[in-house]
């Protein structure tokens, strides 16, 4: 077990079955960590260069295979809320879906998934692990004993998974390393000389040449307590009148009770603001005669939240609890059976063809498979170590 980057984060230097390689869970109910893939402009960038402009990344892992050189990732992919318009889902490559709080959702390779407005951020790749179980069946170079990454869930999706092979593995092989470092479906993003993994400042696992290798999109967990910054805002109101309410403070706390940002509105029109770290708050509305008020909003790196307030008169306050960590998605139609859209293959995407050697060129299966939806429960646990 190595120290840890950040609650709710372990780091591990493994050994299975003679095969060494790194592991990282990452809590995703955990209120200060979040998950961020690279944008459409932040393309063909090593990890290194990456993480200098990404606040708090703590743990940083390849997302995609890709198209060279374009950089253009195989399989539908988001970034920061950002669709990458050169990728789509083609029934497939399975993908992992990440909303604006971290809840994460596994699709199968069978759905035809297109973006949709709750997406922040996605990633796609080659399915190894699915129900707890590795793919058995290998064609072409998923077969191959190669560097290669895998991320994946657990099986209610409270915990995020990477994986990262320090010797040559098979497809086959890293389906078996994430489910034992707890994950329940996982993907290959990457292998070859861009399979590497970053912790902190430091590079865990180097390219297999020992030289930065730029990629197409990165995914870091990040801890948004020590990260970028964004504006919330919002006016202290009568909720019977909506008149400003004279006098009002306003308080943004941490799910877990830290105050980071209090103060008093304006006198005319009650309006607060604060810069914050981007994460989810509780933001509290008080005043003499009025319940302080409750509401909970959630930080943005770009443009500002606003998170107004609506006390009522009387004495006490009202409390208030973030949803449910449950993605409501889909269903999604499924992609042909036996053939239709074919996986882009080795020779896909420019003259010097595609990067890494995650996927196979047989044709998807038939089967139909449903929705796999997964819930994260709240209640914020440390994850133990995976090896």
């Amino acid at each position: 077990m190595q120290p840890s980057p950040a609650v709710g984060v372990t780091v591990s230097s493994c050994t299975r079955d003679g095969l060494r390689y790194w592991a990282v869970q990452a809590d995703l109910g955990a209120g200060d960590l979040g998950i961020r893939v690279a944008r459409p402009s932040e393309r063909g960038l090593d990890a290194a260069t990456w993480a200098a402009g990404i606040a708090g990344a703590v743990a940083i892992a390849p997302g995609a295979e890709f198209d060279f050189p374009a950089y253009r990732p195989i399989g539908l992919t988001v970034g920061s809320g950002e669709v990458w318009s050169d990728t789509r889902d083609d029934g497939v490559l399975g993908l992992i879906g990440f909303d604006n709080r971290g809840v994460a959702v596994f699709a199968a390779p069978e759905q035809l998934v297109p973006a949709e407005s709750w997406m922040h951020d996605v990633v796609s790749g080659r399915v190894v692990l699915r129900d707890g179980v590795p793919t058995s069946d290998c064609v072409d170079r998923g077969c191959e004993r190669r560097a290669r990454t895998g991320l994946g869930l657990s099986a209610d999706a409270r915990s995020l998974a990477m994986v990262v092979s320090m010797d040559g593995v098979t497809n086959t092989e890293l389906g078996t390393l994430l489910a034992a470092s707890g994950a329940h479906h996982g993907l290959c993003t990457g292998d070859g000389a861009t399979s590497t993994l970053r912790i902190g400042d430091t590079m865990a696992v180097q390219s297999s040449d020992g030289m930065a290798r730029p990629t197409a999109a990165h995914l870091a967990v990040v801890e948004r307590a020590g990260g970028v910054l964004g504006d919330i805002r919002g006016v202290i109101r009568d909720f019977e009148t909506n008149a400003p309410v004279a006098g009002a403070t306003f308080s943004i706390e941490s799910l877990s009770g830290e105050v980071v940002a209090s103060g008093s509105v304006r006198t005319a029109d009650a309006f607060w603001q604060a810069n914050v770290p981007v994460r989810l708050y509780r933001v509290r509305g008080a005043a003499p005669g009025y319940r302080t008020a409750c509401k909970i909003c959630q930080g943005e790196p770009v443009g500002e939240v606003w998170c107004s307030v609506f006390p009522q008169r009387g004495e006490g306050r009202v409390d208030c609890e973030p949803e449910p960590r449950v993605l409501e998605v889909g269903p999604w139609p499924l992609a042909p059976d036996g053939g239709g859209i074919a996986d882009a293959g080795p020779d896909a995407g420019g003259p010097a063809g595609r990067s890494g050697g995650c996927a196979v060129a047989e044709g998807r299966t038939g089967a139909a498979a449903g929705l796999l939806l997964v819930l994260v429960v709240w209640a914020s646990r440390r994850s133990e170590g995976p090896c």
